[in-house]
């Protein structure tokens, strides 16, 4: 029944492929075909030169493309079978000798998609065979690596000790791609016996966005399945599986289109969402093996899926209908109980109203009072930031540039206590103002890729001068299965981690400061311990609270606002995490921090922080570039235009300094982008933008010019303001230098 099932999917495929309009093309789509493309246009022109020592070798680029990334299918087929007449036909050529291990395993893999395992065992014999003969190393190991999976469908054993033969050599070998079909090899030979614990631990060592699109989207749908068949993570389950959907989608990968669809349906099912598991099988409908140039295995694992699909979408249909009756139950029983109680209400409310319409004029006095309190406490927040801001920008500006430039050593330490104490009185600032987006709630938290590992090695660095300068030893330690890239926000995590480290190195004396990282469950927990003066039991409750501080003896000697460790208890709870701090008087203190730990995608260059190098390689990026700066400081004009010239080459600019002067140079000058500080003389930042953009837009600009704020007010009402004007993006003051390169890289390159 499955093979009538799968020539009907066939039959049906060859009908709408037949009738089907022209469809856009992906970009990955695109790409595959111009590759495509590319190689048939080699191998026509060899055959036309009659060169069959190159004709055999672009058989060999071909197919082996063709496989990695359709699978087996009606063309590739064909071009094997062409390409063992070639070999066969020229045997003595040196090509023709060359290409014959890979032939075989072309054959094997063939053989292997059509289920006939041992016909595959026997041809990576001869491919292994043949590839020692001609001493051609990779493609003796990858099929080696072929031949321990495809015995791992016979015996497991067998194929595991095949497996764990080839690691040692194929970590010596030092190829990426073999060394993800190695663990590529381990995983399906679990998957096969329903090991998903080891699956998931080769899974993880195999995914790589560095190989071919067809087994990235397989292994991010394999890791999902793994969770799904464990049931843990499932979130992370859904989140791999359309990570995986998105990958076949762009390139047109049917079969993990499927696997994906399906991954999703069983995962939703988990989690009782039978609405959405049902959305995922109607989508397998659309898969009904529609592509005729598909292979067999393709075919018949859409045929499977679809034959489950029709087996059990009544059974959802039926759990769904059952959902709404019981939730149409209990709406009528609330409501039942909801008119009782309004009954009952109605007569309380009655008796009580005259007392209710006296404390209303009350309420609404205080309430009237506590917005007009709230309006004035926005509107000192926003003044003073922007007055200390502004000419913290030129300190903290011009310190940097004097600490670049050479300068005798004797200086060294003068220019680093300043670099210290502009930066204490901007954290003091930061305090206040994050302080108050909390209590107002629109501090926003983000859920993106970062590197944990790469934030706490800044942050070393960053105390590595004052811990020295106290003679105090710090250290890091981070657990050695600590995930390279994990979810969260950067910013605020390192924000936290400054607040505990600066804490405990200001109040350690003698001794040490450590920090440390490592995975605790399904956390992640920070440990920041010192040999300081410690705290007092009766004094660890009230710590996390606004304005206070540990220690009466000593707090006013160290200073501080006692906002820090409030703000890292809100910032932690925001984010679903825990702290609290052991301690004892004269002995120290151990702070924990643990999180949700979600794990990212393991990528090597997920940057959260930025080296000079860095940023200077960015800024050659930019080399030429011609910007408008329209701000009114001159000290602040002073400070971008040393750090514009320092970080890119040959940049052009041009200074004006009201709003003004900036609409009159944006109408003589071609511009690459444009500086604009928000608060002018004559016409401000916000009327300068909409002005500029008037007359883009009467000018039928096709694309208008970058325009990135510089602005001294961060309260989130006024960044709204700079977005609704017509601004692209937005720059702190003071700003850090790797805000401004990588906002002006971001902004032009993307």
């Amino acid at each position: 029944m499955r093979w009538l099932f799968v020539i009907w999917c066939i039959l049906i495929g060859l009908e709408t492929y037949s009738q089907e309009e022209t469809v856009v093309k992906s970009p990955g789509v695109i790409e595959r075909d111009s590759i495509l493309h590319k190689l048939h246009t080699d191998l026509e022109r060899s055959r036309k030169q009659g060169d069959i020592n190159e004709e055999i070798l672009r058989y060999v680029d071909l197919i082996d493309y063709s496989i990695k990334t359709f699978g087996s299918n009606t063309e590739t087929n064909i071009d094997v079978l062409k390409l063992e007449g070639l070999v066969k036909k020229n045997a003595h050529l040196e090509a023709a000798i060359r290409a014959e291990p890979y032939l075989y395993k072309f054959m094997a893999y063939l053989k292997y998609d059509q289920q006939k395992i041992d016909q595959a065992i026997n041809y990576l014999s001869k491919s292994i065979s043949k590839a020692k003969e001609t001493n051609q190393e990779k493609i003796y190991l990858l099929s080696s690596i072929e031949m321990g999976k495809m015995q791992g469908y016979l015996d497991f054993q067998k194929g595991l000790d095949i497996l764990n033969d080839l690691e040692g050599v194929v970590l010596d070998f030092d190829d990426h791609e073999v060394t993800v079909r190695l663990y590529m090899g381990f995983m399906v030979i679990h998957l096969i016996t329903e090991q998903w614990e080891k699956a998931l631990h080769y899974n993880f060592k195999s995914l790589s966005d560095r190989i071919y699109p067809a087994f990235s989207a397989y292994n991010y749908i394999i890791r999902a399945e793994c969770f799904n068949r464990l049931n843990i993570k499932l979130d992370s389950a859904i989140y791999y599986s359309k990570k995986g959907l998105e990958v076949a989608n762009y390139y047109d990968i049917l079969v993990e289109q499927v696997r994906a669809h399906y991954t999703l349906k069983n995962t939703y099912t988990r989690l009782d969402d039978y609405k959405s598991a049902l959305h995922h099988y109607e989508k397998l409908y659309e898969f009904q093996a529609n592509d005729y140039k598909r292979g067999f295995k393709t075919a018949n694992e859409v045929g499977e899926f679809v034959t489950d699909l029709i087996k059990t979408e009544s059974e959802y249909q039926n759990l769904l209908s059952e959902q709404k009756i019981a939730n149409q139950r209990t709406i009528l029983w609330i409501v039942s109980c909801g008119l009782l109680l309004l009954g009952v209400l109605i007569i309380y409310v009655f008796n009580r109203l005259k007392l209710i319409r006296k404390q209303n004029k009350i309420i609404e006095r205080e309430k009237q009072r506590a917005e007009e309190s709230e309006r004035h406490k926005e509107q000192f927040l926003a003044n003073m930031s922007h007055e200390i801001r502004t000419p913290m920008h030129a300190i903290s500006g011009m310190l940097n540039n004097l600490r670049r430039q050479t300068h005798p050593q004797h200086q060294v330490k003068y220019l680093n206590a300043m670099k210290v104490s502009a930066d204490n009185l901007l954290v003091l600032l930061n305090d206040a103002l994050d302080m108050s987006k909390i209590e107002s709630g629109s501090l926003d938290i983000q859920n993106v890729e970062m590197n944990a590992i790469e934030i706490i090695q800044n942050v070393e660095n960053i105390f590595k001068y004052k811990a020295d300068e106290k003679g105090l030893k710090l250290a890091v330690k981070i657990s050695d299965n600590f995930p390279i890239t994990i979810i969260g926000d950067p910013n605020r995590f390192n924000q936290v981690l400054i607040n505990l480290v600066s804490n405990a190195i200001k109040f350690t004396e003698n001794g040490s400061v450590n920090i440390s990282l490592s995975q605790y469950e399904d956390k992640m927990r920070i440990v920041v311990e010192d040999t300081g003066i410690g705290i007092a039991q009766e004094e660890i409750e009230i710590i996390f609270e606004s304005f206070k501080q540990g220690n009466k003896v000593v707090k006013g000697k160290m200073g501080g606002t006692g906002l820090g460790l409030a703000i890292s208890k809100q910032l932690i709870e925001m984010q679903n995490g825990t702290i609290w701090v052991e301690s004892k008087v004269g002995q120290g203190s151990r702070f924990y921090v643990e999180l949700p730990l979600t794990i990212g995608s393991q990528e090597q260059d997920v940057k959260t922080a930025f080296s000079e190098s860095k940023l200077k390689q960015l800024g050659n990026e930019l080399e030429g570039l011609k910007i408008l700066i329209a701000e009114d400081n001159e000290f602040n004009v002073m400070v971008v235009k040393d750090d514009l010239n320092w970080y890119i080459p040959n940049v052009e600019l041009t200074i004006v300094y009201d709003g003004n002067q900036a609409i009159d140079a944006f109408k003589s000058n071609n511009y690459d982008l444009v500086l604009m500080d928000v608060q002018m003389p004559e016409r401000n930042g916000y009327e300068a933008t909409r002005e500029i953009r008037r007359l883009e837009a009467q000018n039928l600009s096709q694309k208008p010019t970058p325009i990135i704020a510089m602005t001294a007010s961060l309260l989130k009402e006024q960044i709204d303001k700079c977005y609704v004007a017509g601004m692209d993006a937005y720059i702190p003051k003071p700003y850090k230098l790797e805000v401004l390169i990588s906002t002006l890289h971001n902004v032009l390159k993307t």
